[in-house]
């Protein structure tokens, strides 16, 4: 791989690796060929682009944006989501689930253990909070599925020993409605159905589900059908949307935004760092803001809504930060804002 140097460096050197971003407008490029073998004085075989929009994102450690339905979503789908999320913890050896975020959303200090309640059934449910959303879920389920992922279709999960309260990995096995049948006529037990849950959706299948909307004639549908997950699930795999690809926006505001904008994973840590020395429900004001890297991180830490005010003057990064943050204007009163620029929020 080549790169060129951005429009006051006049450059070009080969390296393993692109160039690191710089916070001008210009735009690095890339000259990229097939294969490992140096590049030849005489082989045509490369093309030059520069960096799209996306990859800018990525390099500086925006993160990837999905529209999560929840009402969507069976429950099994919402436990791996809030799984992956790092929204609860499981403890499949003891069959223990610990929720990692209080009320609002905030980071607690120590994770806390669900201990849920009891069914007439006998069975042990745990009630999961995203958001608005809260949904009651079976323990069981929880730490088959932070194990195994998602309960394939056509298979329940039976409790070897027979005690529904004892939810450790081991005492846990998929078996087919008949056979659960079966063995709980032999064991004298009442059967129960349980839902069966959705396909797991790792890496390697996500990578499989665009490139084949994206190089056959399969449609969403279709593909929902192939795979064994929702119509919506496919659509966000395949439309995935970057930070600052909001409505009406356009490659260059996005390019000269993302120049002056930050890389989010030092801020990330130094953000947690922070917290340990911070009370309970500590907010941030955001000057000259950006594109909102500032409170994404400052959110992800501390809750949703404690960051509580922004102030920008370009315009595109003050209708980014709107976009992701749901913010209302003029929140800063007073001469304040002649010299920080238009309040985002």
């Amino acid at each position: 791989m080549y790169c060129i140097g951005n429009g006051q460096v006049q450059q070009t050197y080969l390296q393993e690796q692109v160039g690191t971003l710089n916070c001008m407008h210009d735009q690095q490029a890339v000259i990229l060929r097939g294969g490992y073998e140096p590049m030849e004085d005489n082989n045509n075989d490369y093309v030059v682009r520069r960096l799209t929009p996306l990859e800018c994102e990525r390099l500086q450690g925006f993160p990837a944006l999905l529209t999560v339905r929840f009402s969507e979503m069976t429950k099994d789908e919402y436990i791996a989501y809030n799984i992956a999320e790092g929204n609860i913890i499981v403890d499949t050896e003891n069959g223990k689930v610990y929720g990692t975020r209080g009320p609002g959303g905030i980071k607690l200090p120590e994770p806390k253990e669900l201990k849920g309640s009891q069914l007439e059934n006998g069975y042990l449910v745990v009630t999961i909070v995203n958001g608005e959303c809260r949904k009651q879920c079976r323990l069981h389920r929880i730490v088959w599925i932070a194990a195994n992922g998602v309960v394939p279709d056509g298979y329940v999960i039976d409790h070897i020993n027979n005690d529904k309260r004892d939810n450790r990995l081991c005492n846990l096995q998929l078996l087919t409605p008949s056979d659960n049948s079966t063995k709980a006529r032999n064991d004298g037990l009442y059967q129960v159905h349980e839902n069966a849950g959705r396909a797991k959706i790792d890496n390697e299948t996500h990578d499989l589900i665009r490139y084949a909307y994206e190089n056959t004639e399969m449609t969403l549908r279709q593909l929902s059908e192939v795979f064994g997950i929702s119509k919506s699930r496919v659509h966000q795999i395949v439309h995935e949307q970057g930070w600052t690809d909001i409505p009406g926006a356009s490659d260059t505001a996005r390019y000269k935004a993302l120049g002056n904008s930050i890389a989010l994973p030092q801020w990330q840590i130094i953000i947690d760092n922070m917290a340990k020395y911070l009370p309970d429900g500590a907010t941030l004001g955001s000057l000259f803001d950006g594109i909102g890297g500032f409170p994404l991180c400052w959110e992800r830490t501390h809750g949703k809504g404690t960051a509580r005010w922004a102030s920008e003057i370009e315009k595109f990064p003050i209708e980014v930060t709107k976009y992701h943050f749901g913010c209302e204007e003029d929140h800063i009163e007073g001469d304040i804002d002649k010299y920080l620029g238009k309040p985002i929020f």
